[in-house]
């Protein structure tokens, strides 16, 4: 998992480089890494948005998009967020891919598959539970509202 630093580093290289950029085209190799709480499909919820802020928050990073739809990612163990120019070859596995309009992608890379990739609308929140039948639920609360917090 990526430290504070290595997430720091990706926020400011994001922020520079793709926020004012529209994403042009979405490629999904593995479906499993991406949970989607939109009512539209992956493509048609991100396809000609702009991305406008990229922020951190504890492991997550949330790239802010127009529309008021966040795709916030989780690198886990051996993620990569990859910002690929023209002629350069993915970091590794290529799960996820969205095509910016200045002929770059957004890719994130994983072997392992087990990043995972969250595509919410409204900015209402990402609630992420364990598989473990006794681990209680992950709420992050910058993207949680207490309304939607499911009770104790």
């Amino acid at each position: 998992m990526p430290e504070l630093p290595d997430l720091l580093h990706i926020r400011d290289y994001l922020q520079q480089t793709v926020v004012g950029h529209v994403i042009r085209t979405v490629h999904v190799n593995q479906p499993v890494v991406l949970r989607v709480a939109v009512p539209q499909t992956v493509e048609g919820a991100l396809s000609n948005a702009t991305i406008q802020e990229v922020a951190i928050r504890g492991p997550f990073i949330r790239i802010e998009l127009s529309g008021k739809i966040d795709v916030v990612a989780h690198l886990m163990l051996m993620g990569r967020l990859q910002h690929q120019h023209a002629g350069e070859t993915p970091l590794a596995y290529r799960c996820a891919s969205f095509d910016l309009d200045n002929a770059t992608s957004l890719n994130l890379c994983d072997e392992q598959k087990k990043a995972k990739c969250y595509i919410e609308r409204d900015r209402k929140g990402v609630y992420i539970s364990h598989s473990h039948e006794f681990s209680p639920p992950i709420i992050i609360t910058m993207y949680t509202n207490d309304s939607e917090r499911p009770s104790s």
